[in-house]
């Protein structure tokens, strides 16, 4: 669990399935990278802001690194 702050910090919008994008962290894809195959699987834009903040809480929360 993340504190109110770091969650409204880092605001997820537009992100079809950050379940199917964690499957897709393996050290090898960039962002850009997952955002494209996200864009690709679920046929809509997905918001690259809104992944990179989904990005940023998970390093918040320690599970990763960059």
């Amino acid at each position: 669990s993340l504190p109110d702050e770091t969650r409204t910090r880092y605001m997820i919008t537009g992100v079809p399935d950050t379940g199917e994008a964690a499957a897709c962290i393996n050290g090898k894809n960039s962002i850009l990278d997952i955002k494209y195959m996200l864009d690709s699987q679920y046929g809509m834009e997905t918001s690259l802001e809104g992944l990179i903040n989904w990005f940023s809480q998970l390093r918040e929360a320690g599970f990763i690194k960059f």
